[in-house]
C-alpha cells in the first residue's frame, strides 16, 4: 500500500518494477502519476549527483506509468460524436473561410476573435462552456499551444509557419480548447457521471504532468512526452478537426500538414531538452549528446540557435576550466556544424563575384605594384594596401567597407599539439564599424609575404560580407525566395555556434565561415601566385567546372599547383582540406 498522505512518496515506490506498477488499481495509479511527478518537477535542477541519480529514476517510472496508460484508448466515443458535429458544423457553415479571411489580417484583436469563436463552438459541440480570459501570440516551449489553468489564459505559437498558414494555427486552437476541457473536468466546472469517460478523462489529467515540468532524457523522450493522457486526448481531437478541414479544402496536404506540425514540436522538444541539460548545475554533458545522437545532421536545423549555441558554449566552459571535453560533446558540435554547408546558389554567386574580384585586382595598378616591390614596402605602406584591396572586395561583393587596423598578438599554444601557432587577423562580428584587424607582431610575420598578406585581408574582408548577409537575413531584408536567403541564415547561425581555434581547430575550420573564407582567401591569393599563363588557364577551367555542377565540387578550388612561387615561402602552405 502507498501512503499518499506522507511524502516523499518516491521513498515507497523507488524499488517498484513494471509488474507492482501493472497491480495498482485504476485510482491508485493516477495518484501515483500525481505524487510522482509533484516530487520530478521540485527535482528539475538537481543539486549533486544523488538528486541527479534519483532524476533519471523518477522518470524511468514515469515512463512505465505512462506506457501503461497507453494500452487504453484515449479516443472516447462521446468526445468523438461532439468533434464529428464541430466539424460539420464549421465546414457546413462557411465558418472555416470566415475565419481564415480574418486571421490573414494578422491583427492581433481579429486573431483573437478568431479564437474565442472557434472555443464558443468547440464548447457548444461538447455541451461545455470554454470561455477564455485572454489569447497571447508568444513563442511556445514545446507544444503549439500552452494554457496558464489557473487564469484560463492562452497562448499560441507565434512562429511565422503558424502567422503564414491558418491550418496549423486552426490546429493549435483546436489544440487549446481541448487542454481548457481537460482542465476544466478536473477542477469540478463540468459535471459528469461516475464512471463516465468524462470521469476517467478528468483522472488521467490529474495524473498527468504539465508540458513544460516533462522532459524524458534520452533520445527517443518526445515519444515519450507525447505519450501522456492529456497530451494523447488533445492532439488526438486536434488532428481529428484538421484531418476534416484538408479532407474538405486541401487534400493533398492531409498528411503533410500534420507530420509537419508533429515535426515543428519535436523541434522544439529538443531545443528545451538540450537547453535543459546544458543549464544544470550538475552539467549533464552526457545528455546532450544522447539528445542529438539519434538526430540526422539535416535534422539538427530543426533545433533553435539558443539550443546549439548552448551545446557549443557548454564545450567552452570545459574547456576554460582546463577540462578534457569529451570525444561525444566533440561529436555532437561536428554534427550540428555539419547541418550548415554552403549551397550550391551561394556557391555560384561567390565563384562568379571571385572571378569579377581578380579582374578588377589583376587591372589594378597598385596591385601589380605591391605584388612586383612588396620586399620594398614598409609597413606603413603595406597597411595601406590591404585597406585598399579590402575596398576593392567590398565594392565587387557589394557589403560595407571594412577599416583595417593594426594588433600585435604574440603566438599562442595550441592546446592540442602544445606547438605555436599564429593569429594572422580577425573581424569583429555585428559592430556599427565593420572592422578587420591585421596582426602586425613582429614573430607573427603575417606582412612578411605578400601572397600571405593578401590571403590574410582577402579572408577576413569575406567574414565581413557574411556579417552583412546575416545582418541582411536578421532584419528580414531578404526574401525567402532570394538565392542568396537560406545561405544568409546558415551565415547567421554560424556566427553563433563558432568555435575558436584554441578550443579545437578541427570546429573552427569546419565552421562554414571559415570554409567560405579560406576559400576566397586562397583562391586570390594563390591565382596571384601561381606560376604561368597555362597554370591560370587550369584555374579558369576549374571556375567553369565549379559553376556548371557546384553540388559535386568544393568551393576551394586552389590545391594542387606545383611549382608555384609561394613553396620558396614556407608561411604560406597549401589550404587545408
Amino acid at each position: 500500500m502507498i501512503d499518499f498522505e506522507k511524502p516523499p512518496v518516491w521513498e515507497q515506490v523507488k524499488d517498484f518494477r513494471m509488474g507492482e506498477l501493472e497491480k495498482l488499481d485504476y485510482y491508485g495509479r493516477y495518484r501515483l502519476m500525481h505524487a510522482l511527478g509533484r516530487e520530478y518537477s521540485g527535482n528539475l535542477l538537481p543539486s549533486d549527483e544523488a538528486s541527479y541519480t534519483r532524476l533519471l529514476h523518477q522518470e524511468d517510472m514515469l515512463r512505465n506509468l505512462f506506457f501503461i496508460d497507453s494500452l487504453e484508448p484515449v479516443q472516447y466515443s462521446e468526445d468523438a460524436e461532439a468533434l464529428e458535429r464541430f466539424n460539420q458544423d464549421v465546414i457546413d457553415s462557411g465558418l472555416f473561410e470566415n475565419w481564415k479571411q480574418q486571421w490573414a489580417r494578422r491583427d492581433s484583436l481579429a486573431q483573437r476573435g478568431v479564437f474565442l469563436q472557434i472555443a464558443r463552438k468547440f464548447g457548444d459541440a461538447l455541451g461545455v462552456d470554454l470561455r477564455v480570459r485572454d489569447l497571447k501570440l508568444a513563442a511556445t516551449e514545446i507544444v503549439n499551444a500552452e494554457v496558464d489553468l489557473k487564469a484560463d489564459n492562452v497562448i499560441l505559437n507565434n512562429s511565422r509557419e503558424t502567422e503564414l498558414d491558418f491550418m496549423k494555427a486552426y490546429h493549435s486552437m483546436v489544440y487549446a480548447c481541448a487542454r481548457l476541457y481537460q482542465e476544466k473536468l478536473l477542477s469540478g466546472d463540468i459535471r459528469f457521471d461516475e464512471g463516465s469517460d468524462r470521469e476517467d478523462l478528468a483522472w488521467r489529467t490529474f495524473g498527468d504532468l504539465s508540458p513544460v515540468r516533462s522532459m524524458m532524457w534520452e533520445g527517443s523522450g518526445f515519444n515519450n512526452f507525447m505519450m501522456q493522457p492529456t497530451r494523447r486526448h488533445a492532439m488526438w481531437l486536434a488532428d481529428g478537426a484538421l484531418d476534416s478541414l484538408a479532407a474538405a479544402y486541401d487534400p493533398d496536404r492531409q498528411d503533410e500538414l500534420r507530420q509537419q506540425i508533429h515535426q515543428d514540436m519535436r523541434d522544439r522538444y529538443l531545443s528545451h531538452k538540450v537547453l535543459y541539460a546544458t543549464s544544470m548545475p550538475v552539467y549533464a554533458a552526457e545528455d546532450v549528446w544522447n539528445t542529438l545522437s539519434p538526430i540526422f545532421t539535416n535534422d539538427i536545423r530543426g533545433l533553435s540557435l539558443e539550443a546549439q549555441t548552448q551545446v557549443v558554449r557548454l564545450a567552452s566552459k570545459m574547456h576554460q576550466r582546463g577540462e578534457a571535453v569529451p570525444r561525444q560533446l566533440d561529436d555532437s558540435i561536428e554534427k550540428i556544424l555539419d547541418s550548415y554547408p554552403l549551397t550550391d546558389a551561394y556557391k555560384l554567386f561567390q565563384i562568379e563575384k571571385q572571378r569579377e574580384l581578380l579582374y578588377e585586382m589583376s587591372m589594378d595598378d597598385k596591385v601589380l605594384d605591391a605584388w612586383q616591390n612588396w620586399h620594398e614596402y614598409d609597413q606603413y605602406q603595406r597597411l595601406r594596401f590591404l585597406q585598399h584591396v579590402v575596398d576593392i572586395h567590398a565594392d565587387v561583393f557589394g557589403c560595407r567597407r571594412s577599416r583595417i587596423e593594426p594588433v600585435d598578438i604574440p603566438p599562442k599554444i595550441d592546446p592540442e599539439t602544445h606547438k605555436k601557432y599564429i593569429e594572422y587577423g580577425g573581424y569583429k562580428w555585428r559592430k556599427a564599424q565593420s572592422t578587420i584587424s591585421i596582426n602586425v607582431n613582429e614573430e607573427s610575420g603575417t606582412l612578411d609575404y605578400f601572397f600571405e598578406a593578401l590571403n590574410t585581408a582577402i579572408h577576413e574582408a569575406q567574414h565581413g560580407l557574411q556579417d552583412h548577409l546575416a545582418r541582411e537575413y536578421e532584419r528580414g531584408s531578404l526574401k525567402q525566395d532570394d538565392p542568396l536567403y537560406e545561405q544568409a541564415r546558415y551565415f547567421n547561425v554560424g556566427s553563433y555556434v563558432y568555435v575558436h581555434p584554441d578550443q579545437n581547430r578541427t570546429h573552427y575550420h569546419n565552421n562554414l565561415l571559415e570554409r567560405d573564407a579560406f576559400a576566397l582567401g586562397n583562391g586570390v591569393s594563390f591565382y596571384f601566385g601561381l606560376a604561368n599563363n597555362e597554370q591560370r588557364h587550369e584555374y579558369a577551367r576549374r571556375m567553369r567546372t565549379l559553376s556548371k555542377d557546384p553540388a559535386k565540387h568544393d568551393l576551394d578550388i586552389s590545391r594542387g599547383f606545383p611549382n608555384a612561387p609561394w613553396h620558396e615561402q614556407p608561411r604560406m602552405p597549401e589550404p587545408e582540406a
